[in-house]
């Protein structure tokens, strides 16, 4: 029995196509020291000279530096009231005690001059780092791109973008 042709695999001959570089980073979580370490992973590959990507999605959007804006659908407005610090992380993944843990952390990142987040951002951009956010995570949270600094440089994309990011990166980390 013969294939039809169109359902024929093909494969790229060796060398056909440029070999995987770089690292791109899933953040979805909306933690301080997830989000700083996937920051801070990002910035070393881009200062040694690789391509770096950071995707955010979910609780990871949301860790992003956002304008506040009172208007919209009464949900959206209810979802910004709860979260706790909207454009900042939500706290510590382990041992938090009750925003202790937290201040703690954010103390002795100052006292070692550790970049915060804003400044992690920041060098992140510098430093050619590109920054996607999903677009499907925006609508659930009832944001728009108007929301972000656009500063920030930030690109709305869905799930096959950041597929086709990681399929053309050397290494993938998920947050």
């Amino acid at each position: 029995m013969s294939a039809e042709p169109h359902l024929i695999a093909t494969y790229p001959t060796p060398g056909a196509s440029p070999a995987p570089e770089g690292m791109t980073i899933c953040v979805h979580s909306g933690e301080i020291d997830r989000f700083l370490a996937a920051l801070t992973v990002a910035n070393g590959v881009a200062l040694m000279g690789a391509p770096a990507r950071v995707f955010f999605t979910f609780w990871g959007t949301l860790t992003l530096p956002t304008a506040p804006r009172g208007d919209g659908p009464w949900w959206r407005r209810w979802l910004m009231r709860i979260i706790p610090f909207p454009g900042r992380c939500f706290g510590l993944s382990r041992f938090g005690f009750f925003g202790l843990g937290t201040r703690a952390m954010r103390w002795r990142m100052a006292s070692l001059r550790f970049p915060d987040v804003a400044e992690q951002l920041t060098l992140a951009r510098e430093l050619g780092v590109e920054l996607y956010v999903c677009d499907t995570s925006l609508a659930m949270m009832g944001l728009t791109m108007d929301d972000f600094d656009p500063r920030l440089g930030l690109v709305a994309c869905g799930v096959t973008t950041y597929v086709d990011r990681v399929m053309s990166s050397q290494h993938s980390l998920f947050v």
